[in-house]
């Protein structure tokens, strides 16, 4: 997991930013159960990509886990628009 990290890092750091490197990270980061680097990279997948699904799904779903309701409804609501 460490060396992932750091290969994704890097590559957003040698200007890959994308939204599967950045997705890769916000996933990397919720399986190590870092809910606050997994929004961050989560918000710069959806920047980059609009019509991203699982990110949009996994933000919500994160919300919901924070007990952050209305903000996770606003992205559902968002999400719909968007779909």
């Amino acid at each position: 997991t460490d060396e992932a990290r750091t290969m994704y890092t890097k590559a957003l750091n040698n200007g890959y930013k994308n939204a599967l490197t950045t997705y890769h990270l916000a996933a990397l980061y919720l399986n190590l159960e870092d809910t606050d680097n997994a929004m961050l990279y989560l918000d710069m997948t959806i920047e980059l990509d609009p019509y991203h699904t699982g990110a949009r799904l996994k933000k919500i779903e994160l919300l919901v886990m924070k007990e952050r309701y209305e903000e996770a409804l606003k992205n559902a609501q968002e999400f719909i628009e968007v779909s």
